[in-house]
């Protein structure tokens, strides 16, 4: 348990495709549901709650681009594009179906023609 709450907030091990995949729609189930819950049943918690509840999703995203980029060999700067909107939504399809580490092949000689 301890590893996983752990691993949630690492910024430096990788995240395959579906690692990725769950963190991010674990991330917009559990933040949709408390947001649900705040506004119809507890509107004094929510007010309280919110500022704090959004930063911590928001390292927790940026861990997991972050992981991801490492599993891309990608350089971790590139988790500031979070924050540019319509680009964010184009490298999130990029991260969700471009291959890692484990996928791609160390062999370039695979296609080459020899002569």
């Amino acid at each position: 348990m301890i590893k996983k709450i752990k691993y949630l907030f690492s910024f430096s091990e990788d995240a395959g495709r579906l690692d990725f995949l769950y963190v991010w729609l674990g991330l917009w189930i559990f933040g949709g549901g408390f947001m649900f819950l705040g506004v119809y049943y507890f509107e004094n918690l929510l007010e309280q709650f919110m500022f704090p509840f959004i930063i911590l999703l928001l390292i927790i995203t940026l861990a997991n681009w972050s992981r991801r980029l490492n599993d891309l060999d990608k350089h971790p700067g590139f988790v500031l594009i979070i924050f540019v909107p319509i680009v964010q939504l184009i490298f999130l399809i990029y991260l969700l179906f471009t291959p890692g580490r484990k996928h791609m092949k160390s062999d370039k000689s695979d296609f080459r023609i020899n002569k």
